[in-house]
């Protein structure tokens, strides 16, 4: 048995080196080679920004009541008002 702390021959000494700068952006690399990867996180990207910029692409209230609702479409609104 042994008592004192030092690793036996048998034993592995785990020590974890620092990783290169390149090494922690490898992931990026393999991301941008990848042709579905890079339109998911284009899509992606696209709908955080409306998000994020909505208030500004749509303004005016969106509560508020544009005519009498349910009228049939006519030529001022084409799509009639639900």
């Amino acid at each position: 048995m042994m008592t004192n702390n030092q690793p036996s021959e048998t034993q592995a000494v785990a020590v974890q080196q620092p990783k290169a700068p390149r090494q922690r952006l490898a992931w990026l690399g393999s991301l941008l080679r990848n042709r579905k990867a890079v339109a998911g996180t284009l899509i992606v990207l696209f709908f955080v920004l409306t998000a994020v910029f909505a208030p500004v692409i749509a303004k005016g209230d969106p509560t508020e009541f544009v005519d009498r609702p349910h009228l049939a479409p006519s030529s001022e609104y084409m799509f009639g008002t639900e």
